[in-house]
């Protein structure tokens, strides 16, 4: 969506900009939580231990927030300093910034080899119960 508004494709369907960013925010948000939010507390629940979930889920809601809020902007900071030079003088590299963010975004999928299947949650249970 962020690849749009760097193009500036959005002005070409009669979309400006601030209604372009506050309705790209809205539905990313949405997306983010059915597909990525819901999906790991759910995972979650059936991998950890009974009587442990609180403490875990506030674990990682701490962990999601500080990845979100803390740990992205950090690094989105440090590439646009050393490799792109975007500043509010000179917004002449946005659309690379744009572009790299968005390949960025693929290097999650690298890591679903890391979650656990079905069997190996219902092994670990049944482990946990012996």
């Amino acid at each position: 969506m962020e690849v749009v508004l760097a193009y500036r494709w959005n002005l070409d369907i009669n979309i400006p900009d601030l209604a372009w960013i506050i309705m790209t925010d809205l539905i990313v948000g949405v997306f983010t939580t059915a597909f990525f939010t819901i999906p790991v507390m759910s995972l979650f629940a059936k991998v950890i231990p009974e009587r442990i979930e609180a403490t875990m889920f506030a674990f990682l809601e701490g962990a999601l927030n500080f990845d979100m809020k803390v740990i992205r902007p950090m690094i989105g900071t440090l590439l646009n300093y050393e490799f792109v030079g975007v500043d509010k003088d000179d917004q002449s590299g946005w659309t690379s910034l744009t572009l790299i963010k968005f390949g960025t975004t693929f290097i999650g999928f690298a890591l679903v080899f890391l979650i656990p299947l079905k069997r190996d949650i219902q092994k670990t249970r049944l482990d946990r119960e012996m």
